[in-house]
């Protein structure tokens, strides 16, 4: 009997016809998993795709049943985010290091403040005595000017250190100076005039803030590989949505009508936008930045960067298996610095340490980068060279020698001092394990030492 099996799209294809029973029962029990795997990703797009539709039905339906309700939840959620950003990237600066991040943060903290006095301004509301259409329209176009400039600036600080109370201090007298032209000065132009509505000045600022948004996103297109790419996304998004938003209160339009709506609608998504990609990517990273950095310093050295003893010993282990499995070797160089205390006595510890450090990069340069530099204390370090014989293993003890040396005919901290290597190969048909391994390398370092003593005696 044949069983004839048609491959799922996207699959590659296998033999048609099965004529083995159990090869047959095996097709079909994998052509289930397919399936099962095919129906819980459309099970997991349909849910999505319900969840988005029902939110925006949900919000049309709030703006045109109670429009009062619908536009103070959106400028709530905006400035909850907004508020977010900037205590995410100021308070995860130290390990992020993203200056990025942090400008973002700080301009969006201050478009929060200015969308909280236009929420707060806004007819109805009744909290603040300057409420009114033109005073809440003043300020939120206040608002969408300082998102567009932040938006048109942003690629000017990828990459690049800030001085963030500066920039914080500038945003801050902006919105100020914006604040006093309003409410003091009475001198910031009208943005709304019943029974027209929208002003030709509010319709221009939109234009040119439109212009700022795309020009921002074109420019930050062009550095995207300097972004992360989660980021990058998000800003993208976030600066469509505000197009769009913009575009809706560009036209003169009912207050409380359709077009206003769905303008505040992608003011939201482009928040969430944000919220996605940068409230969500800040609570992360900087966990795994600090999980890193303890994962780092559990096998490397603080003052040279090379791998400490713990790491050297779970280095050569891997090592030492992988050449096992290979039937290849192990060479060990044992490298020591001759007079180094005389260093440590004579200029301080301080110079002690720039010697080791100098002395580790040494050691990094002259191996490969499969190589493993590792420091087992004091002046003291090792060096495993997988696959390398002895012939090898000895061209890299002169190399290292070599450099060594020509360092310290140029530094003047190092004079007097000098550096003893010595070289020993594992190979697997020996029973010799890590500590046997360091020690056979000591002994050969300390016979160099001791035929230069020799030496100088004779």
């Amino acid at each position: 009997m044949e069983c004839i099996r048609h491959p799922l799209p996207g699959e590659r294809s296998l033999p048609t016809l099965v004529r083995v029973p159990w090869l047959a029962w095996l097709e079909k029990r994998r052509e289930g998993t397919l399936i099962r795997a095919v129906v819980r990703a459309d099970a997991s797009w349909l849910v999505r795709t319900g969840t988005y539709v029902a939110a925006l039905t949900g919000l049309l339906w709030a703006g045109l049943t109670n429009y009062l309700f619908f536009h103070a939840a959106v400028e709530g959620f905006s400035v909850v985010v907004a508020a977010l950003v900037y205590v995410l990237a100021s308070c995860t600066y130290r390990y992020t290091n993203d200056d990025l991040l942090l400008f973002i943060g700080q301009a969006h903290v201050v478009i929060a403040a200015l969308d909280f006095l236009h929420l707060l301004s806004y007819q109805g509301m009744e909290v603040l005595a300057a409420s009114c259409p033109n005073t809440s329209a003043q300020l939120w176009i206040v608002g969408r000017y300082l998102s567009g400039l932040a938006f048109l600036a942003l690629p000017f600080f990828i990459n690049r250190r800030i001085p963030h109370p500066l920039i914080l201090a500038g945003l801050v007298a902006l919105a100020s100076l914006f604040l006093w032209a309003i409410f003091v000065g009475k001198i910031f132009p009208s943005c709304f005039a019943p029974p027209v509505g929208t002003t030709r000045f509010r319709i221009l600022s939109e234009l040119a803030i439109i212009a700022m948004v795309a020009t921002g996103a074109v420019l930050l297109r062009a550095r995207r590989a300097q972004v992360d790419a989660a980021l990058y996304r998000s800003l993208m998004v976030a600066a469509a949505c505000i197009v769009g938003s913009e575009l809706c209160f560009t036209a003169r339009y009912d207050a409380h009508g359709v077009v206003n709506i769905v303008g505040h609608i992608l003011k939201l998504a482009a928040y969430n936008a944000l919220l996605q990609g940068v409230v969500m990517k800040g609570l992360k990273q900087p966990f795994d930045s600090i999980f890193a950095k303890l994962q780092a310093s559990a096998v490397r050295d603080p003052l040279t960067g090379v791998y400490n003893r713990h790491g050297f010993r779970l280095a050569a282990q891997h090592e030492m298996n992988a050449a096992s499995q290979r039937g290849s070797g192990v060479a060990t160089l044992m490298a020591d610095l001759d007079n180094f205390k005389r260093v440590n006595d004579t200029f301080g510890h301080q110079a002690g340490d720039e010697v080791l450090k100098q002395f580790a990069s040494i050691l990094t340069a002259s191996v490969k980068p499969t190589d493993t530099v590792a420091r087992l204390g004091g002046d003291e370090f090792v060096v495993l060279l997988p696959g390398a014989g002895l012939d090898e293993a000895q061209a890299v003890a002169d190399r290292i020698k070599r450099s060594t040396r020509a360092w310290i005919q140029s530094a003047r901290i190092a004079a007097g001092i000098d550096v003893s290597v010595g070289v020993v190969v594992w190979s697997p048909s020996m029973r010799a394990d890590i500590d046997a391994l360091v020690h056979e390398a000591d002994e050969a370092m300390y016979a160099e030492k001791e035929a230069k003593r020799g030496g100088r005696k004779r």
